[in-house]
C-alpha cells in the first residue's frame, strides 16, 4: 500500500509575509478531495469522544489555549473537535486550516497581526483574538488532505522543533483514528491506502 509521510518543514517568515505564494489546489484535485470527503461520511457525524481526548491532550501539551481539528469542505470549515472555541463551523476562506491543507508541511503563523494575509481576518480582529497558529494536514487514504489539526494562542508564539514534531504526531493519530472510523467500507482511489506514518518521539 502507498504511504505518505508527513514533512515537518516549516514555512519560513519571509514565506510567511507572501502567503498568496502558496498554491491554490489544482481544480481536478480539489474535486477528488472534496468528494472522498464527503464519502466518507464524517462531515454531519457526531463528536467522538476518543478524537475529543486527541485534542484536548494537544492542548494541555502546548499549554495552548485552543485546539482544533477541522475539516475543509467546498465553501465551509466544519469543526470536529475543540478546546476553547465555541463555532462548530465558519466560512472556510476565513479558516487558517484552509491554507494548512495545501500542502504537506506544517502550516504556522506566529503573529497572525504581522501577517498580511490574516491582519483582518474576524478571528484575529475579534474574538477569539488569534495571534499564533499551527496547524498540520489531515492525510486520509494516503493522499486526500480533508483538514487540518492545530493549535492557536491569543499571544504570538514560536513552536520548536520538538514541539513541530508533537504536533505532527497528534494529526497523525488524528488521521489513523479518522481513517479506522470512517474507512472501514470505504475505499481510498488507488486502493486502501495507510494514513500518514506516525512518528514516535
Amino acid at each position: 500500500p502507498c504511504r505518505r509521510k508527513q514533512s515537518n518543514k516549516v514555512m519560513t517568515p519571509s514565506e510567511q509575509s507572501r502567503i498568496k505564494s502558496v498554491p491554490d489546489p489544482d481544480e481536478a484535485q480539489e474535486l477528488q478531495r472534496l468528494q472522498f470527503l464527503q464519502s466518507l461520511g464524517v462531515l454531519e457525524a457526531p463528536q467522538d469522544e476518543r478524537i475529543n481526548a486527541i485534542t484536548q491532550a494537544a492542548a494541555r501539551y502546548f499549554n495552548a489555549p485552543m485546539a482544533l481539528v477541522s475539516l475543509i469542505d467546498s465553501e465551509r470549515q466544519v469543526i470536529k473537535s475543540s478546546v476553547g472555541f465555541d463555532a462548530d463551523k465558519t466560512d472556510r476562506r476565513q479558516s487558517f486550516c484552509h491554507f494548512t491543507i495545501r500542502s504537506d508541511r506544517l502550516f504556522i503563523v506566529e503573529d497572525a497581526l504581522e501577517t498580511r494575509e490574516f491582519r483582518n481576518n474576524p478571528f484575529v480582529r475579534g474574538e477569539p483574538g488569534i495571534r499564533f497558529y499551527a496547524g498540520a494536514p489531515l492525510i486520509i487514504g494516503g493522499r486526500f488532505r480533508i483538514g487540518g489539526f492545530c493549535i492557536l494562542d491569543r499571544v504570538p508564539r514560536r513552536l520548536s522543533e520538538s514541539g513541530q514534531q508533537h504536533l505532527i504526531n497528534f494529526a497523525s493519530l488524528t488521521s489513523r483514528l479518522i481513517q479506522e472510523l470512517y474507512m472501514s467500507a470505504h475505499s481510498a482511489p488507488e486502493g486502501r491506502a495507510s494514513s500518514a506514518t506516525l512518528r514516535r518521539t
